[in-house]
């Protein structure tokens, strides 16, 4: 790790207490404890629960059935074991650079390529893109269909932008194998088209916007599903932008911004604070009782070389 990391850790942290404190000034704190407070803490547990089960066993089956459409074979309990132990990691390093844990892993102790290993992560992201996307796409047509005179809030344009990034003028031969690698990855466009990586990722999106809804239902603030189905995935997609620690502060405030209308600051702050804390801060915490082992796994791994 470079001295730039830390750096970078700090400056995500103070970014995140620099909104969180401009979210204060806005919401009231006494009705966020409030609103808190007056939870239905049984449904909470079980959205906490729905989460976690989204999060690491429905995730891990994803990542299983792309590696072994690209002809990498892993066990789902060892997937599963690297979703959980690596998830402090990709939490607490910033620009998503924890994610070089799950591809250290598959080369040290299974003997995935680091090629076939980042092509398998970017795939998440695409298919949690490609997933987000649709549902925005789907509740457009049913409010199309339903005849409505506008669109939820303010009629917020898409527009969708493909790029395509290529490395030129390159002469290290290491990473022009890696490039040829990478690319040969691409050519197996049946992870894009398997039907059960397809499935496995409207389910994974599904029950994160369940999630969320079910969350609102528990401090009682009443969002209708269908703008929960549009303007969550704006949520989710803006909050992974890794500007802030876990995507804090930047989450809460979109919550705000974009359901104002239906609860007051403090109440959608918390409802915020609760999502961000079902969704990334406990699984963190999950994984913290996994990260040793995870990392031992690895270093043994070198010392026995």
């Amino acid at each position: 790790m470079s001295y730039k990391d830390p750096f970078r850790t700090i400056v995500s942290v103070a970014i995140t207490v620099i909104i969180f404190s401009i979210l204060l000034k806005k919401a009231s704190l006494g009705q966020v404890y409030a609103t808190v407070g007056s939870a239905d803490l049984k449904l909470i547990f079980l959205v906490l629960l729905v989460a976690l089960f989204n999060g690491f066993f429905i995730s891990s089956i994803r990542w299983k059935l792309i590696l072994k459409v690209m002809g990498c074979h892993l066990p789902h309990k060892e997937a599963f074991f690297i979703k959980v132990g690596s998830a402090p990691i990709i939490g607490a390093v910033p620009l998503k650079i924890g994610e070089i844990s799950r591809i250290l892993y598959l080369k040290k102790i299974n003997g995935i390529d680091h090629e076939s290993s980042v092509f398998s992560i970017f795939a998440e992201y695409m298919l949690n893109l490609f997933t987000m996307l649709f549902f925005m796409s789907l509740c457009l047509i049913f409010v199309f269909i339903k005849a409505l005179v506008s669109l939820p809030g303010d009629q917020p344009a898409l527009v969708l932008c493909f790029v395509k990034f290529k490395i030129l003028f390159s002469e290290n031969k290491w990473i022009m194998t890696f490039k040829k690698r990478l690319l040969k990855c691409f050519e197996n466009e049946n992870i894009f088209k398997n039907k059960k990586i397809i499935l496995f990722s409207l389910l994974f999106g599904f029950l994160e916007l369940v999630c969320f809804y079910f969350l609102s239902k528990a401090i009682n603030v009443d969002l209708p599903f269908s703008e929960v189905f549009f303007y969550l995935p704006i949520i989710i997609l803006l909050s992974s932008i890794p500007l802030t620690f876990l995507g804090l502060g930047m989450r809460e405030g979109l919550v705000i911004l974009l359901f104002q209308k239906y609860a007051s600051a403090g109440r959608l702050l918390a409802l915020g604070i609760l999502y961000s804390f079902v969704e990334h801060i406990f699984p963190t915490l999950i994984g913290l009782g996994f990260t040793s082992i995870f990392i031992n796994k690895i270093i043994n791994r070198d010392k026995g070389k």
